[in-house]
């Protein structure tokens, strides 16, 4: 148990002054997705986004109204829908504020 403490000691503290300086995220890192659904209204490539996504977060509704949802609680955060989708109506941030109080709050619209 000392020997743990002692290890402790050595690292020192290991926190970030939030929110003065922001974290310093992975280029890797694709961030919070955003999306535009009204220009999914007249794709050519219609549901291409959907298909390219492998574990169905991206659904699509009447086309009229827009008709495109991404369920956060589903994603993965992987950009094949973004790299599918001709028109640009989904992309990824970079923000890597992800936090929501409901489930509800996880689908964008």
């Amino acid at each position: 148990m000392i020997q743990h403490i002692i290890a402790r000691l050595r690292q020192g503290h290991r926190t970030l002054a939030f929110p003065q300086r922001q974290p310093e995220l992975p280029d890797r890192y694709p961030g919070r997705p955003e999306i535009t659904p009204t220009l999914c209204a007249d794709c050519e490539t219609r549901g291409a986004c959907a298909a390219a996504c492998p574990v169905d977060a991206i659904t699509l509704a009447d086309p009229q109204s827009g008709g495109l949802a991404l369920d956060l609680g589903r994603c993965l955060f992987w950009t094949q829908c973004a790299e599918a989708c001709p028109r640009g109506a989904i992309r990824f941030t970079g923000d890597y504020r992800l936090a929501a109080s409901s489930r509800e709050a996880l689908v964008l619209r």
